[in-house]
C-alpha cells in the first residue's frame, strides 16, 4: 500500500541500511528475522513488532523508545533529526569498543559532519 507521505520507520530503516552499508538480506540476518519480513518493513506494508524493535535498538544503539515510537507501538515524542540516529562517537563506542583512538574518531567525525552539511545544502 503506497502512500504519498514519507513513512518515518521506512526512512529510519533505509538510513540504517545506508549507514551500516547493508543490503536488506544482511540486515535480516543481523536481526535474526526473515528477509521477507525486512522487505515488508522497507515497503511500509508492515512494522517491526516490539521484539524486532528491541533487536533494532540493540543493533543500532538507538534508544528502544524511539524505535517503538517509529513503529507506532507507543505515542510519538517530538524529536530532532539529531536524536534519530546517535552521533558517530556513540556509534563507534558501541560498535567498536576500545578500538578507535580519539584522534581517528575526531577526524572521522569531521568528515561525516562535512558530508552532512553538503547533503543539507543540496536539499535546499
Amino acid at each position: 500500500m503506497a502512500t504519498s507521505t514519507s513513512d518515518p520507520m521506512v526512512d529510519f530503516l533505509k538510513e540504517i541500511l545506508k549507514r551500516h552499508d547493508l543490503i536488506p538480506f544482511r540486515l535480516s540476518s543481523e536481526l535474526e528475522v526473515s528477509h521477507p519480513t525486512v522487505g515488508r518493513w522497507l515497503s511500509g506494508e508492515d512494522k517491526p513488532n516490539p521484539s524486532a524493535c528491541q533487536k533494532l535498538a540493540k543493533y543500532t544503539g538507538i534508544p528502544l523508545m524511539k524505535i517503538l515510537a517509529l513503529a507506532g507501538h507507543i505515542p510519538d515524542t517530538p524529536e530532532t533529526p539529531e536524536d534519530l540516529l546517535p552521533e558517530f562517537r556513540t556509534y563507534m563506542n558501541l560498535k567498536y569498543p576500545g578500538d578507535m583512538g580519539e584522534e581517528l574518531t575526531r577526524v572521522l567525525e569531521r568528515m561525516l559532519n562535512c558530508r552532512r552539511e553538503a547533503r543539507l545544502k543540496n536539499r535546499r
